[in-house]
């Protein structure tokens, strides 16, 4: 990012000049235009103050990383789905993120692959923590609307996958008693150290 603005300063500034609404990061860039004709004629002069520094941008394809998005259509911009709802931009955090997360705890569940992997049991836990922990931190500062709840989920999928891991070793957790259970390190300090990164919400 930071060479990236250093590279396109003079672009910065002349987007200052137009005054677009948009948003600019490293080579990301979105803007919040009022009609699709509007949107091509922008596409037109983006374009050719890239060429005047030696860059090119894609052409307007669906399939392309440059397309013309409907306002009522999300679009996901930085790792975040921005959504216009009553009027207003709205950021969430994704779906498939949380799937993303369900699918690495899920695979750690599986006692034969932990084994191949040379993962023993505390090693298994931990990295739960700290693919629970790697998301929470990541998301700690995105101001979207779903981040509480994100925030539960993570605990939440986490709780299950133990859950699935003892059942896979043939243990009843629901049983254990919880003595017991701070004793088989299942006493996690995740929901505290996550309220910590959302402190205010």
């Amino acid at each position: 990012p930071l060479i990236a603005s250093f590279y396109l300063s003079e672009f910065d500034e002349w987007l200052k000049r137009k005054k677009y609404k948009h948003v600019r990061y490293a080579d990301d860039l979105i803007f919040f235009l009022d009609s699709k004709e509007q949107c091509e004629s922008v596409f037109l002069e983006v374009e050719q103050q890239l060429k005047n520094i030696q860059l090119s941008l894609p052409r307007i394809d669906e399939e392309s990383k440059t397309q013309i998005i409907a306002p009522y259509q999300p679009v996901t911009f930085l790792g975040l789905d921005l959504s216009y709802e009553n009027e207003q931009y709205n950021w969430y955090i994704p779906s498939h993120i949380i799937a993303n997360v369900e699918d690495s705890l899920i695979e750690l569940t599986s006692i034969s692959k932990n084994i191949q992997k040379k993962l023993t049991f505390s090693k298994t836990i931990n990295r739960m923590e700290q693919i629970v922990l790697g998301y929470a931190h990541c998301y700690k500062d995105a101001e979207s609307k779903n981040l509480k709840d994100f925030r539960n989920r993570l605990c939440d999928t986490q709780s299950k996958a133990i859950n699935m891991l003892f059942k896979n070793l043939g243990i009843d957790i629901s049983k254990v008693q919880t003595d017991h259970k701070s004793y088989l390190t299942l006493v996690f300090k995740t929901r505290q150290f996550i309220d910590k990164f959302y402190t205010g919400l």
